[in-house]
């Protein structure tokens, strides 16, 4: 007797599908790793693939396996409706600092 399961995304997080794919392609992982990684059941770990919004507890999963630094390029921050609070922050970053090199003796 088969199971079957009824997932409904409850729509807090989601994340970028092409991107996913090619960190999931660069690590080496199959959609079966990634959901023994995350602890996670495949039917859901397909729907976090395709895009479709997670809930609370499977984006605290995944931004910890992530790491905050690297889950936040992988978030889809426009299909929430939420400008990429880190942009700031890697333009910041990104920037070429000029420094008074004039006055070393």
């Amino acid at each position: 007797m088969t199971q079957e399961i009824k997932y409904e995304p409850p729509g807090f997080m989601a994340v970028k599908p092409d991107v996913m794919d090619r960190v999931l392609v660069f690590g080496g992982q199959t959609v079966g790793s990634f959901a023994n990684t995350l602890d996670i059941e495949m039917a859901v770990a397909y729907a976090i693939l395709s895009g479709e919004r997670i809930g609370v507890d499977l984006a605290r999963k995944f931004i910890k396996h992530y790491k905050a630094e690297f889950a936040h390029r992988y978030i889809d921050w426009a299909a929430m409706g939420i400008p990429d609070p880190y942009r700031r922050i890697r333009k910041r970053n990104i920037k070429v600092r000029h420094y008074n090199t004039r006055n070393i003796i």
